[in-house]
């Protein structure tokens, strides 16, 4: 199954999820978008490594940084649940 299949099987279709996340996911890979991105996926509990394939298929870069910043930051939110985070910051 391809990564943005599995994701759709956690979240749903595509088309109802945010516009700001399908923007994110498809045009940019800067490290707000990667947050945000990372943020959405975790508040959702899609698994990480689906979260990391979704991006990677999305934005067609595959890097050593995009998967590691999204490991770290679910890391970040597991063992601070109840801590505010740096994406909220972000608008």
């Amino acid at each position: 199954m391809d990564p943005l299949s599995a994701v759709e099987n956690i979240l749903g279709h595509v088309e109802c999820w945010p516009s700001s996340i399908i923007d994110l996911s498809i045009t940019d890979s800067c490290t707000v978008s990667v947050i945000k991105f990372t943020a959405f996926m975790y508040g959702n509990n899609v698994p990480v490594e689906k979260a990391v394939d979704c991006f990677v298929a999305c934005v067609g870069i595959d890097c050593y940084y995009v998967s590691f910043a999204v490991k770290d930051w679910y890391s970040t939110w597991d063992k601070l649940p109840y801590k505010t985070h740096l994406h909220s910051i972000f608008p």
